[in-house]
This record gives structure tokens, sequence and C-alpha cells, in this order.
């Protein structure tokens, strides 16, 4: 307990020093040992990966990875292809987009973007959106609302098209009705069937 108390109020320190420290040389030290747990825990992890390995080959796959998919009843070719087709098409997205946010901590830290470090960023892992709001994600989750909508319909209706239970006049789901309330915008009906369409193929 003391332990996980202890690792809690380290990772609250580190988080507190990229929030909000402005000197670059103490966010270099803060990120580094924020750093160090992986050489304490990467032998109980290795230890861990081989055992999992282990009871994976004893059930008849290859290894761990390769059960957990199949308990998911994922292929793993499909799932390499799809991983492969998300990075084509978003890496140049990402990369302009990482080159924005360089220019931004280069001006907040007065250096040049090719001097921008990993401490430099709020996150430690640079997996979470930039702390300055400039990453609007409010339309993507007001769009995942609008699918999470389209869904229910879908579980409430499960021998229909979506097109017919959405467009049906009187519809408990109506399609203009469920983006208007999630996005505040509207489509017109033509749009709407072009991107249901398109989501099928």
């Amino acid at each position: 307990m003391c332990q996980q108390a202890s690792a809690h109020s380290l990772t609250t320190v580190w988080n507190q020093v990229l929030a909000e420290e402005r000197d670059t040389p103490r966010r270099r030290r803060a990120w580094q040992a924020s750093k160090q747990i992986g050489r304490e825990a990467a032998p109980k992890v290795v230890e861990l990966v081989e055992a999992r390995n282990r009871a994976a080959r004893r059930m008849g796959y290859r290894d761990y990875y390769a059960m957990s998919l199949a308990h998911d009843e994922l292929d793993e070719t499909w799932l390499s292809a799809l991983s492969n087709l998300l990075a084509a098409k978003t890496d140049a997205l990402f990369a302009s987009e990482k080159a924005r946010l360089d220019r931004a901590l280069a001006a907040k830290f007065g250096i040049q973007p090719t001097e921008v470090g990993p401490w430099h960023y709020s996150d430690p892992f640079f997996q979470r959106a930039p702390a300055d709001d400039s990453a609007d994600l409010d339309p993507i989750f007001r769009w995942c609302l609008v699918m999470v909508s389209f869904e229910r319909a879908l579980y409430e209706n499960p021998r229909c098209d979506l097109i017919d239970v959405v467009l049906k006049p009187g519809a408990k789901w109506h399609w203009n009705e469920m983006i208007q309330r999630a996005t505040g915008s509207r489509l017109s009906e033509q749009s709407f069937v072009r991107a249901i369409e398109a989501l099928k193929e």
C-alpha cells in the first residue's frame, strides 16, 4: 500500500512539473526520473511475458498474443492489415499536427523546433492531447455519440436495415434528431444515406 501511495505521489509530481515548469533542465530531470521505473519493472514484466507464452503454447497457441486474438475472435492478418492501413492514412496528419505542436512548444520555451525534446510535452508518454486546448476533440466525441445511437437503434431493431430504422417517419431514433442533438448541425437526407452506405462498404 505504501509503495502504491509513493508511486502515485511521484506520478503526481512528474505530471505537475511537466504541466507547469518552464525551466527546461528541470523538466528534463523530471521526465528522465519518470522513466527509471522501467529498469525496476523490466525483469518482472519479462517473467510475466514468458509465463503467459508458456501457458498459451500448452494450449496449442503460438504465444499469448495469438491466444488473446483468438479468444476475441480477431484474425491476426486482418488486424495487422487494418493497423497498417490506419497508419498509412494517419501518419501524414500526425506528422503535421506534431510539427504544429513542436512549433508552439519552441515558442513557449524560447528554443528552436528541432530542440524540442520529450520533456517539453505535458504528457511523459506523449499519449494525451496537449494541455493547451489546441486540439478540439469535441466534434469527434459528438460524432461518437451519433454512432452509439445508431448502434442502439440496430440493437433494438436487429432485423431492420439501419437506414430504414432511422429514416422512417416518426422513428424513435430519427437520424436528423440524433445528429442535431449530438453535433448541433443538420445533414441532408441524401448526405446521411451516402455516409451510411459508405460505412457498409
